[in-house]
């Protein structure tokens, strides 16, 4: 959402983009990189910090991700 974004501007938005079937979710400020991609990176590092400690093989990091969060690839 831009700083100018008006109320109706994003209802109007988010009507269209749920009439073609998709979800959507308002990012109220710009910052850098999507949210999912920011998700996403923090949960790479911990999975290369498990894995660089020894606390988990590679393996099982990838089946923990899989089980544990419904990746379709852990």
């Amino acid at each position: 959402r831009g700083y100018k974004t008006s109320d109706e501007t994003l209802a109007t938005a988010r009507e269209f983009a749920e009439s073609v079937g998709k979800t959507c979710i308002v990012v109220n400020r710009d910052v850098a990189g999507f949210v999912t991609t920011r998700l996403i990176s923090a949960l790479v590092v911990e999975a290369a910090k498990l894995y660089e400690s020894g606390v988990a093989t590679a393996e099982d990091i990838d089946i923990a991700c899989k089980l544990g969060f419904g990746h379709a690839m852990g």
